[in-house]
């Protein structure tokens, strides 16, 4: 799989994380539902700082490449 593969797919799941917050009905703090969001919310956020790292790499290692996938 090539880094660029790669990022795509992040990207495609961000997105996806993102569509479940936005779906996900507004809860007081504290109910299960503002939990649900913030850790939908926290995910996303975790995917966007890695797709940020890979395009780093991407620019480091840019024949980063396995051709296997």
């Amino acid at each position: 799989m090539t880094i660029d593969k790669l990022i795509k797919k992040l990207e495609d799941i961000e997105g996806i994380t993102r569509d479940a917050y936005s779906c996900c009905p507004e809860g007081d703090i504290g109910t299960d539902t503002s939990d649900t969001m913030y850790y939908i919310n926290h995910a996303s956020d975790e995917l966007e700082k890695l797709v940020i790292k890979l395009r780093k790499e991407k620019q480091v290692f840019p024949d980063w490449n396995d051709a296997s996938s």
